[in-house]
């Protein structure tokens, strides 16, 4: 089992049909961001649609809305660089 240190340190990237501890951890960064996310580790259309409204909060851009969780969607989450 990843702890949520390790899932902070590498950021993995996540898409839909992920699941795990650090589908977990996203979902409670998004939460923790003020977008109400259901914690239950499986990165299905709740998760995308929360990563996309966290996104666009961001203010990513267009195609940049993406649902997918990258460099830039793990420095907005944890390192509070928007929201």
């Amino acid at each position: 089992m990843t702890s949520a240190n390790q899932c902070a340190k590498t950021r993995p990237f996540l898409s839909r049909g992920d699941q795990g501890s650090c589908v977990r951890f996203l979902q409670r960064k998004l939460d923790d961001n003020g977008i109400p996310t259901r914690v239950d580790g499986v990165f299905g259309r709740g998760t995308a649609h929360s990563v996309k409204v966290f996104q666009r909060a961001c203010g990513f851009q267009g195609k940049e809305i993406d649902g997918l969780v990258g460099p830039r969607t793990w420095a907005g989450l944890l390192d509070h660089s928007c929201v």
